[in-house]
């Protein structure tokens, strides 16, 4: 169901998103769906989700490695075409949705939860200062990534991660000293 749902929103977009269309191609029955799911939301980040996994997080010893890592993870799992053109729809639709906004909130969170878990990892192992707030510094750190998809419709090339990640771990006033 989830597959069927991913391949329907994929050809419709979020909008034409139709729960019979769904059931239709994934041969159930529309009250099977809602059974699962209480609503085209709630079925939709599922799908978003499957379709997205979240990665394993890779530990290197170093922060800087362990992020070069992630990134070629995630290229992997997030740069093809219909993530990099339903990401824009459900970042528009989340402010007309609470629930879809609720749901796509928590979404992120999980998604993020493995680059924090590098930068906390980092912190222990006194590789960054304990002032630093982990969710903040996953933040800054893929922020970018998701700015290059929304605004260019392309997952950050390697060569920019690189000089992405050489900002975000030496700051602003730190770089070029």
């Amino acid at each position: 169901m989830l597959e069927a749902t991913f391949a329907e929103v994929s050809q419709t977009g979020l909008a034409g998103l139709s729960v019979d269309r769904v059931a239709a191609r994934a041969g159930v029955s529309k009250a099977t769906i809602y059974r699962r799911w209480p609503s085209k939301a709630a079925l939709v980040i599922d799908a978003w989700r499957g379709a997205t996994e979240v990665i394993d997080v890779p530990d290197t010893g170093s922060l800087r490695s362990d992020l070069e890592a992630m990134d070629r993870l995630y290229a992997e799992k997030m740069n093809h075409e219909e993530f990099l053109r339903l990401l824009p729809e459900f970042v528009a639709a989340r402010q007309h949705d609470a629930e879809l906004d609720r749901l796509f909130t928590a979404f992120v969170a999980d998604a993020s939860a493995p680059v924090v878990a590098v930068v906390q990892r980092a912190i222990d192992r006194g590789e960054v200062s304990q002032s630093i707030d982990p969710v903040l510094a996953a933040e800054v750190i893929t922020g970018p990534v998701f700015y290059s998809m929304l605004m260019h419709g392309h997952f950050v090339d390697p060569v920019r991660m690189g000089q992405l990640l050489d900002l975000a771990l030496n700051g602003l006033l730190g770089a070029g000293r």
